[in-house]
Protein backbone atom coordinates (compact mmCIF):
# COMPACT_ATOMS: atom_id res chain seq x y z
CA UNK A 1 0.00 0.00 0.00
CA UNK A 2 1.03 3.15 -1.04
CA UNK A 3 1.45 6.41 1.33
CA UNK A 4 -1.48 8.24 -0.30
CA UNK A 5 -3.67 4.55 -0.38
CA UNK A 6 -3.08 4.62 3.30
CA UNK A 7 -3.96 8.24 4.32
CA UNK A 8 -6.99 7.80 1.91
CA UNK A 9 -8.11 4.62 3.43
CA UNK A 10 -7.19 6.12 7.12
CA UNK A 11 -9.41 9.19 6.18
CA UNK A 12 -12.23 6.87 5.16
CA UNK A 13 -12.21 4.73 8.16
CA UNK A 14 -12.29 7.97 10.34
CA UNK A 15 -15.36 8.83 8.04
CA UNK A 16 -17.08 5.83 8.74
CA UNK A 17 -16.56 6.38 12.64
CA UNK A 18 -17.82 9.20 12.89
CA UNK A 19 -20.87 8.27 11.30
CA UNK A 20 -21.25 5.63 13.21
CA UNK A 21 -20.85 7.54 16.40
CA UNK A 22 -23.83 9.82 14.80
CA UNK A 23 -25.98 5.97 14.94
CA UNK A 24 -25.03 5.28 18.37
CA UNK A 25 -25.88 8.79 19.65
CA UNK A 26 -29.25 8.88 17.79
CA UNK A 27 -29.63 5.19 19.23
CA UNK A 28 -28.76 5.99 22.55
CA UNK A 29 -31.12 8.96 22.51
CA UNK A 30 -33.84 7.25 21.33
CA UNK A 31 -33.73 3.60 23.44
CA UNK A 32 -33.00 6.46 26.77
CA UNK A 33 -36.17 8.56 25.87
CA UNK A 34 -38.28 5.32 25.79
CA UNK A 35 -36.85 3.92 29.41
CA UNK A 36 -37.54 7.51 30.37
CA UNK A 37 -41.13 7.41 29.04
CA UNK A 38 -42.12 3.85 30.44
CA UNK A 39 -40.85 4.98 34.06
CA UNK A 40 -43.82 7.75 33.98
CA UNK A 41 -46.77 7.50 35.62
CA UNK A 42 -49.40 7.75 32.74
CA UNK A 43 -47.29 5.50 30.62
CA UNK A 44 -46.98 3.02 33.63
CA UNK A 45 -50.67 2.76 34.13
CA UNK A 46 -51.23 2.13 30.86
CA UNK A 47 -48.45 -0.85 30.09
CA UNK A 48 -48.80 -4.50 30.88
CA UNK A 49 -46.42 -5.26 34.03
CA UNK A 50 -42.97 -5.28 33.48
CA UNK A 51 -39.48 -4.13 34.92
CA UNK A 52 -37.48 -1.77 31.98
CA UNK A 53 -34.55 -1.24 33.27
CA UNK A 54 -32.66 1.93 31.75
CA UNK A 55 -28.97 3.15 31.08
CA UNK A 56 -26.81 3.40 34.63
CA UNK A 57 -26.61 7.80 33.89
CA UNK A 58 -26.83 10.06 31.32
CA UNK A 59 -23.62 11.11 29.29
CA UNK A 60 -23.99 14.92 28.76
CA UNK A 61 -22.17 14.22 25.36
CA UNK A 62 -19.73 11.65 23.56
CA UNK A 63 -18.13 9.54 26.10
CA UNK A 64 -14.27 10.63 26.05
CA UNK A 65 -13.05 7.06 25.75
CA UNK A 66 -14.60 7.55 22.45
CA UNK A 67 -13.57 10.59 21.01
CA UNK A 68 -10.95 10.59 18.12
CA UNK A 69 -8.67 14.31 17.81
CA UNK A 70 -9.27 13.67 14.11
CA UNK A 71 -12.74 12.38 13.51
CA UNK A 72 -15.02 13.04 16.26
CA UNK A 73 -12.79 15.17 18.70
CA UNK A 74 -15.81 17.97 19.70
CA UNK A 75 -18.09 17.18 22.66
CA UNK A 76 -21.67 18.72 20.67
CA UNK A 77 -24.67 19.99 22.80
CA UNK A 78 -25.90 17.69 25.71
CA UNK A 79 -27.69 15.10 24.88
CA UNK A 80 -30.19 15.32 28.08
CA UNK A 81 -32.66 17.82 26.41
CA UNK A 82 -32.65 15.69 23.56
CA UNK A 83 -33.64 12.87 25.27
CA UNK A 84 -36.43 14.64 27.62
CA UNK A 85 -38.05 15.98 24.25
CA UNK A 86 -38.53 12.59 22.69
CA UNK A 87 -39.88 11.38 25.84
CA UNK A 88 -42.41 13.96 26.08
CA UNK A 89 -43.20 13.21 22.49
CA UNK A 90 -43.89 9.12 23.20
CA UNK A 91 -45.34 9.87 26.71
CA UNK A 92 -48.21 12.18 25.02
CA UNK A 93 -48.56 10.11 22.13
CA UNK A 94 -49.18 6.71 24.41
CA UNK A 95 -53.24 5.69 23.94
CA UNK A 96 -54.98 2.83 25.96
Amino acid sequence: MKPDEFLTQHSEAGAAYASRLADLKAAYIELSAFDRAASNGAVVSLLPPQTIRSFVGCPTHMPDMLRHPLFADQNGPDWKPEIDARADQLIHAVTA
